[in-house]
């Protein structure tokens, strides 16, 4: 009698475990990871698109697990804020360029090197190829995870002031470059006047005249309206700037293997819709500021000629910064590409 009261006082206790049990298992399994991504696009960017898309895909791919709310327009900050809150875990995703912390991580001056690459096409191979994963990798001690090198674009110059036709035309301008040490040199050397600036001040310092002009590839300068505060656009392409998808390492590590796949695979199914739309956007979008009053000539390339000639020594200078044996390696693998 008394085993059998046992028998029966041991049956309840795990048929309440597991009853428990089962009530526990869906309660985690609901549990939903919310993350902050912040960038600095106006929200008819292609770039903004693309980050709207990276939530939809995260959420579908994560079966709700993991939930982006996006914040562009850079209402979390300026890139360089948004970064550093990034490294911290304040921020959990950004998607921009990384130049706000090349003076740290000196690898990543490499893409302010003018003229390095001849191509949309060819750059994406690169980014994509053993070159562009080390750089991503190379984040992880400034405590970021890189999960994709999201899209790009060549960068061209607008001023309000003069039509710019030669290297001669540009001395004396006022221009806001990145806040980067060889986007810096760069103009200084072609006889501007370079002046470093969070992105989020440059429409008022047009507006203002405080500053005569700076450099962005086409679709930025339509989407941020600069068309309103800058007449004389010239068509340089002289530096391609890749944006990175990226992830503070104290939320990636938060995530299971299985969400860390899944926001991985997001990722890289975003860079395929972000490039697309960029490169369609950036073929139509030159018309369009001319529509709105922009006044477009190309560089010719003799002059373009002169202009490389005249930062060549900023270019050997910061190869020796950078480190000439990466430098050396990575023009290797842009070679391979260009075959």
């Amino acid at each position: 009698m008394l085993q059998q009261t046992r028998r029966t006082m041991l049956a309840g206790l795990a048929a309440g475990v597991a009853l428990t049990a089962i009530h526990v298992a869906p309660a985690a399994a609901q549990a939903t990871k919310t993350a902050k991504l912040g960038h600095s696009f106006a929200d008819s960017h292609p770039r903004a698109a693309a980050m709207r898309r990276f939530a939809e895909e995260v959420a579908k791919t994560t079966g709700g697990s993991v939930k982006v709310e996006v914040f562009g327009n850079a209402a979390l900050g300026s890139e360089e804020k948004m970064l550093i809150a990034t490294q911290a875990g304040t921020i959990d995703f950004y998607m921009g360029a990384l130049s706000p912390i090349a003076a740290r991580k000196k690898e990543l001056q490499i893409f302010d090197f003018p003229f390095l690459f001849a191509s949309d096409a060819e750059a994406a191979a690169v980014l994509d190829g053993p070159a562009g994963q080390r750089l991503l990798d190379s984040l992880a001690d400034m405590n970021i995870h890189g999960l994709a090198w999201s899209g790009g674009a060549f960068r061209n110059l607008s001023n309000s002031k003069r039509p710019i036709n030669s290297l001669a035309d540009m001395k004396g301008l006022k221009v806001r470059v990145m806040q980067s040490p060889m986007a810096l040199a760069s103009f200084n050397a072609m006889g501007m006047n370079a002046v470093p600036m969070a992105f989020t001040e440059v429409y008022t310092a047009l507006e203002t005249k405080a500053l005569d002009g700076y450099e962005h590839p086409f679709v930025d300068m339509y989407a941020n309206k600069m068309f309103e505060v800058q007449k004389h656009l010239t068509v340089t392409n002289h530096v391609y700037t890749p944006v990175a998808l990226v992830v503070s390492k104290k939320f990636w590590a938060s995530l299971n293997p299985q969400q860390q796949a899944a926001v991985q695979a997001a990722a890289e199914t975003t860079r395929a819709f972000q490039r697309e739309v960029e490169l369609r956007e950036a073929g139509e979008v030159l018309n369009e500021l001319k529509a709105k009053g922009m006044v477009a000539v190309e560089m010719p390339p003799a002059e373009l000629d002169a202009i490389r000639k005249a930062i060549q020594p900023v270019i050997e200078k910061n190869t020796e910064v950078i480190g000439a044996a990466f430098v050396s390696d990575f023009y290797a693998e842009i070679k391979k590409q260009r075959k």
